[in-house]
């Protein structure tokens, strides 16, 4: 998508670099590809879980920030007659189960005010749709370049270097 090329430095901060890819990386990248994608948050994580079973009942996965320490899930299923919620974690080959009352639990360990680079919302939940458009490899190139070049051009995110800035910093930094 280009957002990857965002480069910030600042020593007092180090976790600025981080935050500054907060752009709706998943977003961004869905509309590159073609995709619909549909996003939501909440207030908790009993209010939030609704907009995650109507998706699975849709027939379209959900990826949240679960657990501690925080790390992406993909849920892919919710038994209402057993409460299970089934997900498939990023260190596995194959599903996970969680009682309901147990996903709902390291949902709200890992959501809060930073939510990585997704957004700051808390429970936010990311779908992906219906492809929509499948442009061509040239025209995705493109894309990234220049959404990497206009990043790149940045002299400063966030009230840090940027860019070729942030580097000219790291290196005064290091010296």
């Amino acid at each position: 998508s280009g957002a990857a090329f965002t480069v910030a430095f600042d020593p007092d901060r180090p976790w600025l670099a981080r935050s500054v890819l907060d752009v709706k990386l998943f977003e961004t990248v869905s509309e590159a590809l073609g995709f619909a994608y549909h996003v939501w948050s909440g207030p908790s994580a009993e209010q939030a879980f609704e907009s995650v079973h109507q998706a699975l009942l849709q027939g379209h996965p959900v990826l949240v920030l679960y657990g501690s320490p925080r790390r992406w899930v993909l849920v892919t299923g919710y038994d209402v007659a057993e409460e299970r919620v089934y997900l498939m974690p990023p260190d596995r080959n194959d599903y996970a189960a969680a009682s309901r009352s147990s996903f709902l639990g390291n949902w709200a360990a890992a959501s809060g005010s930073d939510s990585g680079v997704a957004g700051a919302e808390s429970f936010y939940q990311f779908s992906l749709g219906a492809r929509m458009s499948r442009p061509d490899d040239a025209a995705l190139a493109a894309i990234s370049v220049q959404r990497a070049a206009r990043v790149m051009r940045a002299t400063s995110l966030g009230g840090a270097p940027a860019g070729d800035e942030a580097w000219q910093a790291l290196g005064a930094h290091l010296e």
